[in-house]
């Protein structure tokens, strides 16, 4: 790529960046309906209305979390700066009914509501590169909460077996002795 691509292609990537930017929150209103759209309907609509955050730390923690993964993905810098946040999320999907695409397919819906946004308004002056860099970022950040989501299911594993573990040396116990069992770490 010759340099004066290469800063037609910033340029570009800054002004995506901007228009988006001065969205932000629709954007994260958009988001956030379509995250909540994932869950069964009875569920989703406890999401919606319940606004107390000891009733509803699920809808909570989207609201809180949702604004910094986006700016993750309209920034500059590193993913891995949103990673306590996307830590969060993929946590709390990791122990409910998801499987694996939908624990983490919340974030490839950041892409249509992108796509949405620009659409709107005809997305003057908008690059396809620059769009595609966003959605790169979106795709990295993907991975990032898949790996994460990876981890806390492994650790939950671990979990059940250090109980199943403990629950078949207190049967023994109780009928005879046994040495502890060995917990991993």
């Amino acid at each position: 790529m010759m340099e004066g691509e290469r800063g037609k292609g910033a340029k570009a990537l800054g002004d995506i960046r901007e228009q988006l930017g001065a969205r932000r929150e629709g954007l994260i209103e958009s988001w956030l309906a379509r995250t909540v759209d994932t869950y069964p309907r009875q569920a989703g609509q406890h999401l919606r209305e319940q606004r107390d955050p000891f009733r509803n730390p699920v809808g909570q923690a989207l609201t809180e979390t949702l604004p910094v993964l986006l700016d993750a993905v309209l920034g500059e810098g590193d993913l891995e700066a949103a990673g306590a946040s996307l830590d969060r999320i993929t946590r709390i999907r990791a122990v409910q009914d998801f499987s694996p695409g939908e624990a983490v397919g919340f974030l490839f819906l950041l892409k249509d509501v992108i796509r949405k946004a620009l659409e709107a308004e005809g997305a003057p002056g908008v690059a396809a590169s620059a769009i595609q860099a966003v959605e790169d970022r979106i795709d990295r950040l993907v991975l990032l909460g898949f790996d994460r989501y990876a981890a806390c299911r492994e650790q939950m594993a671990e979990i059940r077996v250090n109980e199943a573990r403990r629950r078949l040396f207190v049967l023994e116990r109780m009928h005879g002795g046994g040495a502890p069992p060995a917990t991993e770490q």
